[in-house]
């Protein structure tokens, strides 16, 4: 390796890396090759106007820039804007006042699984609700419908 310490050629073997790991970026690396690249190029770079400086130096720098270069694209640099599946209506919420007719019969602090629409429920009451019965969801808990019967 003694042939490329201090050799014309190093800066471009750093920019020949940078260029190659833009492109995989491009094609698809989601933003995980970005601060290797800006590393890569931070070291053609810098090899280019320090030119003594060794392979082990090298090495050390392009893996500290580039872990610095990610830190900052992922903090700084990837969208950042809140999500909007908080503000978007709640599938089991939206059950809340549904009425239907029990296909079995439902025990107190049990669970049955119920279709409704084209989904499966898992529905629990506080009270025995016999076959056949109308109920109405009265309260949800991410997927299981909790239901009273209808009076």
């Amino acid at each position: 390796m003694e042939w490329i310490e201090g050799s014309n050629w190093v800066p471009a073997i750093w920019l020949t890396i940078a260029i190659v790991l833009f492109i995989a970026e491009v094609l698809g690396a989601a933003g995980f090759l970005v601060g290797a690249a800006v590393a890569a190029l931070a070291l053609a770079a810098l090899t280019y106007f320090v030119s003594d400086l060794g392979i082990a130096a090298q090495i050390f720098v392009y893996a500290v820039v580039a872990v610095i270069a990610t830190l900052v694209y992922f903090k700084f640099f990837r969208a950042t804007e809140p999500s909007n599946r908080d503000s978007l209506p709640k599938r089991a919420q939206m059950m809340i006042g549904r009425r239907f007719t029990l296909g079995e019969k439902l025990a107190a602090g049990t669970e049955i699984r119920v279709q409704l629409g084209d989904s499966m429920w898992v529905v629990t009451s506080t009270r025995d609700i016999e076959l056949g019965a109308e109920v109405e969801v009265v309260d949800c808990d991410t997927m299981r419908l909790q239901v009273a019967t209808v009076d």
